[in-house]
């Protein structure tokens, strides 16, 4: 693990679960298709080809809508998993043996419906 990993991960503020989960992120006005990888209520790591991206840089801003399975077991937990948010990237992980390539993110903008689902899909899965 690298300094620049270890001072990112003591940054976290809110804990993470691990989750396979469609996210819709709107690149003004395009939608691409990235799958969440981990998950709290500030942020989420998406699993895309870095190459492919290269529009969304650190610090750039964008619509996300996530979207967890309805045959998932996390979904009995609560209705409508259904998510919208605006993130910010705050890291582009090349990705390496173990671990995908992708963007981290941290939410910057839930309405209080949005946080309310948010947070009932993440203790359902913690």
């Amino acid at each position: 693990m690298s300094k620049d990993e270890i001072r990112y991960d003591e940054k976290r503020q809110h804990e993470r679960v691990s989750i396979r989960a469609e996210v819709a992120v709107d690149l003004k006005g395009r939608i691409e298709q990235m799958t969440a990888h981990n998950l709290s209520v500030g942020g989420a790591f998406l699993e895309t080809t870095l190459h492919d991206h290269i529009d969304l840089k650190t610090g750039s801003r964008c619509a996300l809508t996530l979207v967890v399975d309805e045959n998932a077991p996390s979904h009995a937990c609560d209705e409508g998993h259904t998510v919208h948010m605006v993130a910010r990237v705050v890291r582009r992980d090349q990705g390496g043996p173990d671990r995908p390539s992708g963007l981290g993110v941290v939410f910057e903008k839930l309405d209080l419906e949005n946080l309310v689902r948010l947070r009932a899909l993440v203790s359902c899965l913690g």
